[in-house]
């Protein structure tokens, strides 16, 4: 149960119980020369993320931002730095926490950037 071990399943249709729980692992691992880079990247989007919200919020009267929602903009930023800390997460070490961990940061993330928008413009 182990994170990073590679699982392999084959479904018979005709003894398929449908009442039984059947439990899936996910694949989180990278290879270590790509990791630094990933997390390097990660790091200066969410320096840019944190400056482009700092921008937004000085500038939150001005026309084009004012009609762009500067409270969407400034939510789809968060999420984007939260995404971007699953994926610093995901990067740096393989063990079963930080896999889960990961997981639950990009599920976050992609629901607080894109979520909102859902409950916005309906």
């Amino acid at each position: 149960s182990s994170c990073g071990q590679k699982i392999t399943f084959f479904f018979d249709v005709n003894s398929l119980n449908l009442n039984k729980t059947h439990t899936f692992y996910l694949q989180c691992q990278i290879d270590s020369y790509s990791g630094t880079p990933v997390v390097v990247i990660a790091c200066l989007l969410i320096i840019l993320d944190f400056l482009l919200m700092y921008l937004i919020f000085i500038h939150k009267e001005h026309e084009i931002i004012r009609r762009s929602s500067p409270q969407f903009c400034l939510a789809q930023l968060f999420g984007d730095i939260i995404i971007l800390l699953g994926v610093i997460t995901f990067s740096v070490d393989h063990s079963t926490v930080s896999c889960s961990i990961s997981v639950a940061l990009l599920s976050y993330g992609f629901t607080v950037a894109f979520g909102f928008s859902i409950f916005y413009f309906f």
